[in-house]
């Protein structure tokens, strides 16, 4: 007997089709926002947004007893709602009616990508409704806003653009670049923990370096990191155009070309470097994403620290300043303590690499010492240090690996991976062991 293949998308269809079946003759279903835009874009996504009308309330019981799951709350403030299905990693959410009609429920929303609908029929998929062009848009890839208003209602807005920007390689259009200008300073009023989100999902996506820059340009930047805008103009004499900001977010745009040149820069330790950056933490954040995190904020301890001694502008201890900011950074937007530690280390080590890659050879001691010194974050350390040299190298040069600084690095990481064992030895015996060996 030949098994019919159960994908993702007939999960999708059947989920679809049970909640249509839920719905009584005076209630209308619709898919709203991401779904349909994800669709259009060819994206996989299991993740179904639906409004129902007049109400969910009722909908939303019945489908529970049909899939056997219950509802819980993810957005107190938009009423939303999300059902998991067993055995499937869909999530069905559902959130109460922005006015008494599916276009009110579309006018109320903040990108014309976001705001495409289809009813879901019994008999027949409905027609989209599509009332401000967001597949034009999709088409065209171009982030525009519906209304003003929108950013003014819930300021976070501001940022979400950059963001979808980032995820979809999309460019946000003139007018609604004006319009971020014009209500930057309302960010503040959003929540560290959203603002925070948001961050994470930019450097996430394969062109934070880029996103960043268009952020500084709208002044969003300035809004949410003013330690990184207190970088622009300072040191101009070492970084070209606006100073040290420039570095900062080059340095990002750096990390991200490091990930994209993984297995020349590494060789045979490429699979153990790409491991390494893909792994996902219990928060559902990427070492990728924390690296670049890093990247952006090793040196905004510059500006407080700069002085010119013997004509010469010197940063003396800027390492534990910026680790001081950081701190600062991570209590605003209630970062997590491991998330603010990885943080803090790179800003305080990044100097490190440096300064070994000045002696004639690095022996195994001090490779010892570097990375027992820095534990789980000392890779990331060496990573940071890399793309913060790259600033000053050309990609031929970066791809002929004549840099002495970059090459001390690669020797470091090489060293470290051939010679685990030596460098880091194994205890002789662990806590486990000792407790069962005195039992």
């Amino acid at each position: 007997m030949v098994r019919k293949k159960i994908t993702d998308h007939n999960i999708i269809t059947t989920i679809i089709s049970t909640c249509a079946g839920c719905a009584s003759i005076n209630e209308k279903l619709y898919i709203v926002g991401g779904y349909l835009r994800d669709r259009a874009l060819g994206r996989k996504t299991n993740d179904i947004d639906i409004v129902a009308f007049p109400s969910t309330t009722r909908l939303v019981e019945c489908i529970e007893k049909r899939v056997k799951s219950r509802a819980f709350t993810i957005d107190k403030q938009k009423r939303t709602v999300r059902i998991m299905p067993p055995g499937t990693n869909v999530h069905l959410d559902f959130s109460r009616p922005q006015g008494k009609t599916i276009l009110d429920d579309l006018c109320s929303r903040d990108l014309t990508i976001n705001a495409m609908a289809r009813q879901i029929i019994k008999t027949k998929p409905g027609k989209l409704i599509d009332p401000f062009e967001g597949k034009k848009d999709i088409h065209n890839k171009t982030i525009r806003f519906i209304a003003e208003q929108a950013l003014i209602h819930d300021p976070l807005r501001l940022l979400r653009a950059h963001r979808f920007a980032a995820e979809l390689g999309f460019h946000i259009e003139k007018h609604s670049r004006s319009l971020i200008h014009k209500h930057c300073y309302r960010i503040k009023q959003c929540s560290g923990e959203r603002i925070r989100d948001e961050l994470i999902k930019i450097f996430e996506s394969p062109r934070a370096g880029q996103t960043f820059k268009d952020m500084d340009t709208t002044q969003v930047l300035k809004e949410i990191l003013p330690e990184v805008h207190a970088c622009r103009n300072v040191a101009t004499v070492y970084y070209p155009k606006q100073g040290l900001i420039t570095h900062c977010i080059n340095s990002v745009e750096n990390m991200e070309y490091l990930f994209q040149n993984i297995s020349h820069l590494f060789g045979r330790h490429a699979p153990r470097i790409v491991s390494y950056v893909k792994k996902v933490d219990q928060e559902g954040v990427s070492r990728k994403a924390l690296l670049k995190y890093a990247a952006l904020l090793h040196d905004i301890g510059k500006p407080k620290t700069a002085k010119k001694i013997k004509g010469r502008l010197r940063f003396f201890m800027h390492e534990e300043t910026g680790a001081v900011l950081i701190k600062a950074i991570a209590s605003r937007m209630r970062m997590s303590n491991r998330h603010m530690a990885f943080l803090q280390t790179v800003a305080r080590a990044h100097m490190r690499p440096g300064n070994l890659a000045h002696v004639e050879h690095i022996t195994d001691r001090a490779i010892h010492r570097f990375f027992y010194d820095y534990g789980e974050h000392a890779l990331g350390v060496l990573l940071v240090s890399l793309a913060d040299r790259f600033f000053y190298l050309s990609r031929k040069t970066i791809r002929a690996k004549t840099d002495r600084h970059q090459n001390a690095i690669l020797y470091i990481i090489n060293r470290f991976f051939s010679r685990k064992s030596t460098i880091l030895p194994k205890p002789l015996i662990n806590g486990h062991q000792l407790m069962k060996a005195l039992d």
